[in-house]
């Protein structure tokens, strides 16, 4: 089965050395298998790294100028929650969950 979660946070956004940390951190206690990682950093601000996964991605973009984050966690073929990734995530970056779904993928 695969699931893909996608949310929407508000935090604070503006050190993307952190921000990549974070999802590495996350990464590393969920088990998930990181195969590369791909970022670009935006002028004057905002950020998006990419995660490749061989269970799928973990992708984060940032707005900082209205102090937002998209993100979505796609796993497939695993026991990995990829809601309770995002949930993980916003507690560690001290970010609110504004909102979030759940697809189920066949």
């Amino acid at each position: 089965m695969a699931e893909h979660a996608i949310a929407k946070f508000s935090g604070h956004f503006l050190d993307n050395l952190k921000i990549k940390s974070d999802m590495v951190r996350i990464c590393a206690e969920h088990h998930l298998n990181v195969l590369n990682i791909i970022e670009h950093e935006f002028w004057p601000v905002g950020y998006t790294v990419m995660f490749l996964l061989a269970e799928s991605h973990f992708s984060f973009h940032s707005e900082p100028e209205n102090n937002l984050a998209y993100l979505d966690c796609f796993t497939c073929g695993s026991s990995i929650d990829p809601v309770k990734v995002l949930e993980d995530l916003a507690q560690l970056m001290d970010a609110k969950v504004l909102s979030k779904t759940l697809l189920h993928r066949k």
